[in-house]
């Protein structure tokens, strides 16, 4: 049996829930406890009584789908909800942290958090592979739009920055020199 992905924990005296996202995202990592946007949407539907809501990552990154989808949720809710970054934030870990408002991102002192353009597994003839490299460049597009809202930049120097083909490493210290996190 294996641990939760995806495990929401509540105080009821303060009216505040915690949400922990910890693992690969996405369903094709973890078929007994998938950490999907379903599934985070369920359990963020299921916190209607509850005003503050901190959701705890712990991930290496996984499906952009699953994860824009957890983002928008964040992005779209009415609660004050916190994203922390308490191990590692790499790759779609990392936009979702940028989800949440300025002054509601944090990161642990021993924090990692690790920016990089999308990337897919594809095969095909040449005009097949030209076509995905130019799905990549939109996803690109999208999730540069999270991380410049975020870092107070524009699209632009998000990707020139963060989207070159490399990982770009970020300590908590530099996470919050950038204004990434507090």
């Amino acid at each position: 049996m294996s641990k939760p992905s995806l495990k929401i924990v509540r105080n009821e005296a303060k009216k505040s829930a915690e949400i922990y996202l910890y693992g690969i995202i996405g369903d094709y990592w973890d078929y007994e406890m998938p950490l999907t946007a379903r599934r985070f949407q369920q359990q963020l539907a299921a916190l209607s009584d509850v005003q503050e809501i901190h959701v705890h990552i712990n991930s290496p990154g996984g499906n952009v789908h699953e994860g824009l989808a957890i983002c928008n949720a964040i992005l779209a809710s009415k609660k004050i909800i916190h994203t922390y970054n308490d191990g590692i934030c790499a790759s779609m870990g990392a936009v979702i942290l940028c989800s949440a408002k300025a002054g509601n991102r944090h990161a642990a002192k021993g924090s990692l958090t690790m920016f990089h353009s999308a990337s897919t597994i594809v095969w095909g003839n040449s005009q097949e592979l030209k076509d995905e490299a130019e799905t990549l460049e939109k996803h690109d597009d999208v999730l540069a739009e999270i991380i410049a809202d975020a870092l107070g930049q524009t699209v632009d120097q998000v990707k020139a920055a963060y989207m070159d083909g490399a990982d770009h490493w970020l300590t908590a210290k530099e996470a919050e020199a950038l204004g990434l996190v507090t």
